[in-house]
Parts: structure tokens; C-alpha cells; sequence
């Protein structure tokens, strides 16, 4: 082989390697945690707290950057909140240039829910540890701000949940990014 093919090698799966970490939304606002005694998190994944209701007053914090560059990609709740038994919300921003299909790629420890532009479009009441990827949900971008909400449950052990958005195809979407407070 000549060090050409080498380089081409190697440049490849260093694309690869990066492409599977871009593109991940790391500017959350939480609420939480939300608790009900003698209640799992499997059992309060279906109870309605005030982040879903509309005439509800929420308090909403900024979500606590992480501590280690290796996870950046996760939204470890236990910093925020650390609760067993517990849900918690996060929300973000959505911006887009113009209109379109895209992906959203969800992962989560313990259960999901998932709201965009405030209709619930995908839920999964589970027990197991968080992974890029998990879940793909496609969505209709608008032009402008959208709203993306989570709830993520807890039962018990490491609590967390990570997004992101590509285009259909699972590629980097340009013109799409996310601030938790928009504008």
C-alpha cells in the first residue's frame, strides 16, 4: 500500500468517528424533578406535569454544562437533578432556514417522551441505559423557531438523555441549529 491509501484510510474513519458525534443539542433548558410518592419513573411516564399543559406556570433552569468533553453529547440529569424515581423535562429551540423533513435521533435513560412544536410525536416507557441513536423520529422542520421538548423518566442509577437532528438520510443538515432560548 502507498501512503496515499494510508492517509485515505485514515481520514475516512476519522470522518466517520466525527460524524458520529456532530450534531447533538447541548443547550437544554430543565424542569424537575417531578415526584409522586410510593411512584417508579415507569409509573409517573404517563402522568401529565406542568410542562404539558399549556396554562402552567414551569420554572425552568439552564441546563448544567458537562463535565467532561467525552460526553458531551449526553444530558446527564443526575447533575441537575439527581433523583431516583423522578421525570424531568428539557426544552430547546429549533432553528431552521427554511422548511423540510429532517431526522430527530433521540436516546434516553430511562423513558422518553418527545413533543415538536407542541404536538407529541414519539414515546417510549423503558428501563436502559442512554445511547445515540435509539430512537428515530422524522419531523417537519419549519421555517424559523421550532419547539422540541423531552420528558425523561427515572427509576433508578444514571439518568440522562441525548438529541439531535440530521436530515433524513442521517447526514449533517446545514442551516439547523439549537439555542434553549431562541431568538
Amino acid at each position: 500500500r502507498d501512503i496515499s491509501t494510508t492517509l485515505d484510510d485514515q481520514a475516512a474513519r476519522l470522518l466517520k468517528t466525527v460524524s458520529q458525534y456532530e450534531d447533538f443539542i447541548t443547550d437544554w433548558l430543565v424542569a424537575g424533578p417531578y415526584t409522586l410518592t410510593d411512584k417508579t419513573g415507569a409509573d409517573l411516564f404517563d402522568i401529565v406535569f406542568a410542562p404539558e399543559r399549556d396554562d402552567a406556570e414551569v420554572e425552568w433552569k439552564s441546563q448544567p454544562a458537562p463535565e467532561s468533553i467525552d460526553d458531551f453529547w449526553c444530558v446527564n440529569l443526575l447533575r441537575s437533578v439527581g433523583r431516583d424515581n423522578a421525570a424531568v423535562y428539557l426544552k430547546t429551540c429549533v432553528y431552521s432556514l427554511q422548511t423540510h423533513q429532517a431526522r430527530l435521533e433521540v436516546g434516553s435513560d430511562d423513558g422518553i417522551a418527545v413533543w415538536f412544536n407542541n404536538r407529541k410525536i414519539h414515546e417510549k416507557n423503558v428501563l436502559r441505559d442512554c445511547s445515540r441513536g435509539e430512537d428515530v423520529v422524522t419531523i417537519g422542520l419549519l421555517e424559523g423557531w421550532n419547539e422540541l421538548l423531552l420528558k425523561v423518566t427515572n427509576n433508578g442509577g444514571d439518568f440522562g438523555a441525548c438529541a439531535r437532528i440530521r436530515s433524513v438520510d442521517g447526514e449533517h443538515l446545514d442551516g439547523v441549529y439549537a439555542r434553549s432560548r431562541g431568538q
